[in-house]
């Protein structure tokens, strides 16, 4: 059984030593955020804070759709992803991960992952992680179809 749902996934990449611009311009994707390994750590605001950091991070929002099941964001993202298959595969070869990270809100979720979305996930070296809310974030309206 699969409950729709409003769903956010991003992409997000983490490398030992990969520069940011690399990942942006393999992927062909423009990110939300994104920092390089060795940098200065610093707040969103951009007040500095102890220490360096010690891995490159990159994420993008990716498009989505409201009703649409996580499962379901999972192929359509994977599918949109499969020309850079390659890419991904070497992030994780050379030491880095990548996952798709899926937020969404309500008081329960029954997913079904199809082994075809999966299979493309996997095929990628890629993971899935999912955070579900018993609330809503701050912002964030459920759709007409949810209960």
């Amino acid at each position: 059984m699969t409950i729709k749902s409003d769903y956010l996934i991003s992409l997000r990449v983490e490398h030992p030593s990969m520069d940011p611009e690399t990942i942006t311009r393999r992927l062909g994707i423009s990110p939300d955020g994104s920092w390089k390994a060795g940098e200065r750590r610093i707040t969103p605001a951009g007040q500095l804070l102890p220490g360096i950091r010690s891995s490159s991070y990159w994420y993008s929002r990716m498009p989505t759709k409201v009703g649409l099941s996580a499962a379901e964001l999972v192929e359509k993202t994977m599918r949109r992803l499969a020309p850079r298959k390659a890419f991904l595969r070497k992030v994780v070869a050379t030491g880095g991960r990548w996952c798709l990270y899926i937020t969404g809100g309500g008081n329960s979720i029954a997913e079904e992952f199809s082994f075809q979305a999966l299979s493309l996930l996997a095929d990628a070296r890629g993971n899935l992680w999912l955070e579900v809310f018993r609330e809503l974030p701050a912002g964030r309206k459920r759709s007409a179809r949810q209960p």
